[in-house]
C-alpha cells in the first residue's frame, strides 16, 4: 500500500500549482482535455487501485462514503438530464476523480498514521510555499492585488487554497491541545498570518478567521471558555487577524456592489451584476440547473438591462477556452445552484456539513474549522477547480477516521 500513499502525497503536494497538459481529443472541440499535475496522481492512484481491486486486496468500495456516491450521482443526473457538453463531462469525471479516487486514496493513507504524517508535512509545505510566494509576489515584486496568487493563478486561487489549508494548519499544529514540533508551530503560525494578509475579500478574511477560531478552541465545545492558554491563543488569532486584515489593501474592495467607472459615474459592479444574473438562472433552472460545466458559456443570457451586461468572453461561446476559463472559478455558491440546481446543491450542502460533523466527532477540530470556513466563503470563491478539489478531499478523508492512537485531538 506503499505506492497508494506516496501517490496521494504528490497528488497533495502539487495541488497548489496551476498548470496544465493539454490533451487534444477531437470529439472534446478545440480546448481538448486539460490534465493537471493533481489529476496526474489521481489518474496513477486510479490505476493501481483498479488492479488491487481485481485481485482482491483492497475492498475499495467500503472506503467510498454515501455522500460521496449521492454527490457523483447527483452530478450525473444534473449532466444529462439537462444536457451533457464535453465541459460537462470533463466536471463528471473530475467529480469522480476526487471524491472517489482522491478520497480512497486519502483515507489509506490516513489509516495509516505514518502516511498521515507524511501528507500532513506535504500539505502544510505546500501551503506554506505558496503563501510566501505570493507575500514576495505583493510586498517585493510589486504585483497587483488580483495576480498575487503565488503558485496559483489569482488571489481568488489562492484564498480557496487557504480557506482549506489554514484552519486545518491550526488545529494540528497551533492549539493548544497540538503537541507539534516548533518548526512545525512556526510554519503554521506564518501560513496563518500570511492568509489573513493575502485574503482576496473580507469575506474570505473572515471565514478565515472563524475557521482557525474554531481549530483554536478544540474539539472541547466549551472550548472559548477553557484554559488561560486557550484563551491567550483565541486572542493572539484576533489581534493578527485584525493587524493583517487592516493593513491589507484591496480586502474591503472586493465586495463592492457599485464603483465609479471612467466617466465618474456609479454602476453596478462586476459581482454585483453576476449575482444578478445567477439569480436569473437559478429562478429559471431551479432543479437540475443550466448543466454541468455550463456557467461560463450559458449565464450571459442572464445578463438582463442596458446596465447589466457580461464582462470578456463570459456570453461567447466560439471563443470559450477551458484553460482560461474553467466552469466553476466563480464561488461554489454560484456556480452549484446555477449549473447543478435543487439536486446538485443539496448534495453540496450534505457533504461539506457530514463532513464537519464527522470531524468534529472524531477530534479534528481544524478539519472542521476548514469546511465551515467553505460554507461561509462559497458565495466568493471555489474550492473546486485546478487541483484545489484534491486538498478538500484529504479533508474529507481526515474528517472520516479518529487520530491514531498516541497523536492528540487535531
Amino acid at each position: 500500500m506503499q505506492v497508494l500513499v506516496f501517490t496521494a502525497g504528490f497528488a497533495l503536494l502539487v495541488s497548489c500549482i496551476q498548470f496544465s497538459y493539454r490533451l487534444h481529443i477531437g470529439a472534446l472541440g478545440k480546448s481538448g482535455l486539460l490534465i493537471g499535475a493533481s489529476d496526474v496522481g489521481l489518474l496513477a492512484g486510479a490505476v493501481v487501485l483498479v488492479i488491487l481491486a481485481l485481485r482482491q486486496e483492497a475492498a475499495i468500495k467500503r472506503l467510498v462514503p454515501g455522500w460521496a456516491v449521492l454527490t457523483v450521482i447527483g452530478a450525473a443526473i444534473v449532466c444529462f438530464v439537462a444536457g451533457p457538453s464535453a465541459a460537462g463531462v470533463k466536471e463528471l469525471i473530475q467529480t469522480i476523480e476526487i471524491l472517489w479516487v482522491g478520497y480512497v486514496l486519502f483515507s489509506i493513507a490516513v489509516r495509516d498514521g505514518k502516511g498521515e504524517e507524511l501528507l500532513s508535512a506535504l500539505f502544510l509545505a505546500a501551503a506554506l510555499a505558496t503563501a510566501a510566494v505570493a507575500i514576495y509576489q505583493r510586498l517585493v515584486k510589486g504585483t497587483s492585488f488580483f495576480e498575487a496568487g503565488g503558485l496559483l493563478e489569482n488571489r481568488n486561487y489562492l484564498s480557496a487554497y487557504l480557506l482549506l489549508a489554514v484552519p486545518w494548519a491550526a488545529g494540528k499544529y497551533l492549539a493548544p491541545q497540538a503537541k507539534a514540533r516548533l518548526a512545525e508551530s512556526i510554519a503554521a503560525g506564518l501560513l496563518v498570518a500570511a492568509s489573513f494578509f493575502l485574503a482576496a475579500n473580507i469575506v474570505v478574511s473572515f471565514a478565515l478567521f472563524i475557521g482557525a477560531a474554531i481549530a483554536m478552541a478544540g474539539h472541547d465545545v466549551k472550548g472559548l471558555a477553557g484554559s488561560l492558554t486557550q484563551k491567550l491563543s483565541l486572542g493572539a488569532l484576533a489581534i493578527v487577524w485584525i493587524a493583517a486584515t487592516a493593513t491589507s489593501q484591496g480586502t474591503w474592495d472586493g465586495l463592492a456592489i457599485y464603483r465609479q467607472d471612467v466617466g465618474g459615474t456609479m454602476k453596478p459592479s462586476a459581482r454585483a451584476r453576476r449575482w444578478q444574473a445567477d439569480m436569473c438562472a437559478v429562478s429559471e433552472n431551479p432543479v437540475f440547473g443550466l448543466g454541468l460545466g455550463k456557467y461560463q458559456t450559458e449565464i450571459g443570457v442572464y445578463y438582463r438591462g442596458a446596465a447589466i451586461k457580461p464582462d470578456g468572453k463570459t456570453n461567447d461561446a466560439a471563443g470559450f477556452d477551458l484553460r482560461a476559463d474553467e466552469p466553476g472559478t466563480q464561488g461554489i455558491w454560484e456556480v452549484i445552484p446555477v449549473e447543478g440546481g435543487l439536486v446538485l446543491t443539496a448534495a453540496w450542502m450534505i457533504m461539506l456539513t457530514a463532513g464537519a460533523v464527522s470531524a468534529f466527532r472524531n477530534e479534528r477540530p481544524g478539519v472542521t474549522g476548514a469546511l465551515v470556513a467553505v460554507l461561509i466563503a462559497g458565495t466568493v470563491v471555489s474550492v473546486w477547480m485546478r487541483g484545489i478539489g484534491v486538498a478538500l478531499a484529504f479533508l474529507l478523508a481526515l474528517a472520516a477516521e479518529k487520530p491514531k492512537s498516541g497523536q492528540p485531538p487535531q
